[in-house]
């Protein structure tokens, strides 16, 4: 279940339990400190997105957010 579209874009297609599973994963912010994600997709008929803000030291500056 991988596949990438271009540079930043992740888009997943596979199976999860049977079901057709589709996402997308958009790298919006990457650097040394924070990975800023939009991802969305769907499950049959469960769409789903959100925001993920990931940081290697456990914290992230005010100044980042």
């Amino acid at each position: 279940m991988t596949g990438f579209d271009s540079k930043g874009i992740i888009h997943l297609a596979g199976q999860n339990n049977g079901f057709d599973n589709t996402q997308q994963w958009y790298v919006l912010k990457l650097d040394d400190e924070v990975c800023l994600v939009y991802y969305c997709g769907q499950l049959m008929t469960w769409n789903f997105e959100g925001v993920l803000m990931m940081s290697r030291n456990g914290t992230i500056s005010d100044a980042k957010m």
